[in-house]
């Protein structure tokens, strides 16, 4: 192709001719993928046929079709389009972000396709709109890769009377590319807008509630299943106290005995008297002292030792 263009050109005797701006960025992007034979790239999978694929690589702003390898020789003789890549051709589906391995000869050639799906089946975005269509935007998030949302699927078949959601639709038209925008999402084999959210929406007020701490906090146990933490105690009024009262003549009678009071229990409830405690329980009679040894222990016998003098002055011997 750029042999061709370059042979145009120079075929015009030095007459130049105005380009648009679309032909002069294809023909740079065709030089620089000239210069790279191989690659991997990351983008929106925007539009696809039995044969072909069409990508938006994240940092630009077009697309860029890419066809499978040629395998074995002439039609008539069993060669073809690798048949493992058409089979992921067919199974993707577009508006889903994908990874892309491709090389260069005479056209860029996609070598293998993988649909790079959401780690979560459903969440919340904010973003700002870079591009849209009749049934779709492009968000960018503040961290995250560039986005294609459709709205969700309401009913069933076309011909059944379902269809894409009409409210979503309508606000997709409205909005203007630029604006940020925050909605709820879920996926199936695409990501759909499920509802559009207020990106700013009012603060909210306060709210001027009495909460009261109950006794002993925090040393609680779990409160029982159904029940709050903190249960709401509502404000109690102080108590009022009584400008009533009671004639001065008259005399508050003492308390009453209880006719339930405990009666004392006599020592000796049946009259029989207590028996004698004996002395001598067992009847083995006072202890007998043992008489004194015959022969003394001669070491008791002994008379003291004399004391050294120097000992009872304090010096040493």
């Amino acid at each position: 192709m750029f042999r061709a263009f370059a042979k145009i050109i120079l075929l015009q005797d030095g007459v130049v001719f105005a380009l648009s701006s679309l032909t002069v960025g294809c023909f740079f992007h065709t030089i620089v993928e000239a210069g790279n034979r191989t690659g991997k790239l990351r983008g929106i999978l925007t539009s696809k046929s039995s044969t072909w694929i069409e990508v938006k690589a994240d940092g630009e702003n077009f697309v860029q079709r890419y066809i499978p390898t040629w395998r074995g020789g002439l039609p008539r003789q069993g060669g073809g389009l690798d048949g493992f890549v058409l089979k992921k051709i067919k199974e993707a589906r577009t508006g889903n972000r994908v990874e892309a391995h491709w090389l260069h000869d005479e056209y860029l050639r996609v070598v293998n396709l993988r649909i790079l799906k959401p780690s979560r089946s459903h969440g919340s975005l904010r973003g700002v709109v870079v591009d849209k269509g009749d049934h779709w935007i492009d968000v960018m998030p503040s961290k995250e890769p560039l986005e294609r949302f459709i709205p969700r699927w309401l009913g069933r078949r076309p011909e059944e009377g379902g269809g894409l959601d009409e409210e979503l639709l309508a606000v997709i038209a409205k909005t203007k590319i630029g604006e940020e925008v925050f909605f709820d999402w879920n996926y199936d084999d695409r990501k759909r807008i499920v509802a559009f959210r207020d990106p700013d929406p009012p603060p909210a007020e306060p709210k001027n509630e009495f909460v009261q701490f109950p006794p002993n906090y925090p040393y609680l146990l779990p409160p029982k299943p159904g029940q709050p933490w903190f249960p709401k105690i509502e404000a109690v009024p102080p108590p009022v106290t009584s400008t009533i009262s009671l004639p001065a003549s008259k005399v508050v009678p003492p308390p009453m005995e209880s006719p339930t009071s405990p009666v004392p229990v006599p020592g000796d409830p049946f009259g029989a008297g207590l028996p004698p405690v004996p002395s001598d329980p067992f009847g083995a009679g006072p202890p007998s002292q043992s008489p004194p040894p015959a022969t003394p222990n001669p070491f008791e016998a002994a008379p003291a030792p004399k004391l050294n003098p120097d000992d009872q002055l304090g010096r040493a011997p």
